[in-house]
């Protein structure tokens, strides 16, 4: 996964440096990965325990410390915990690997493209299901649609719609910018 994160961060930051503006077949697939993992790991995100045990653990033959058992998991490497139990992030971890695919399929993507608001921010919701990546205030990536800049009235509907994709939060640089979404905070307030 942190393959997939690196790729992204790599091509973000070329992205906003202006040095690409189309993506080949290799850098769709970059996206399209990121993307997958983000909303296959916001699918996941509420584990019902944080920890397992079996009650089949007999003990633990070396009791790992926290800096361990976090230099473990950098390297993909599952260990046990003191009270021989394992965090269910470890155990997840194949299960969001698996869906990737399953995600970019239904997503069915064949470009990506950069759009820029005339005016205003993009919110972002703490589950994508909306195919949109927001890589700045005002800067996201979007399938299967021209680069370009979109008006005010369009960002509104975006920001409405990733809005209500969102189960517990959206969030913005800041919300005020964030046109469509007046209603919203003002019930929240």
């Amino acid at each position: 996964m942190k393959r997939i994160e690196d790729a992204f961060q790599a091509l973000a930051e070329q992205i906003l440096a202006g040095q690409i503006s189309h993506f080949d077949k290799s850098q769709v697939d970059i996206i399209s990965d990121f993307y997958a993992l983000w909303q296959s790991r916001a699918e996941r995100r509420h584990l019902p325990t944080q920890y397992i045990r079996s009650p089949e653990t007999l003990g633990v033959r070396h009791e790992y410390g926290a800096d361990e058992l976090e230099r473990l998991e950098k390297n993909n490497i599952m260990a046990t915990r003191p009270d021989g139990s394992f965090a269910m992030r470890d155990l997840m971890g194949p299960v969001i690997y698996l869906n990737l695919d399953r995600i970019k399929t239904a997503l069915k993507v064949t470009s990506w493209s950069l759009i820029e608001p005339v005016g205003g921010h993009f919110c972002v919701p703490d589950v994508p299901r909306h195919g949109i990546i927001s890589l700045t205030p005002t800067h996201a990536l979007v399938p299967n649609v021209p680069s370009g800049r979109i008006t005010r009235d369009n960002l509104a509907r975006l920001n409405r719609e990733m809005a209500g994709y969102a189960q517990d939060y959206f969030f913005a640089d800041d919300l005020s910018a964030c046109p469509g979404l007046t209603d919203l905070i003002n019930r929240a307030g």
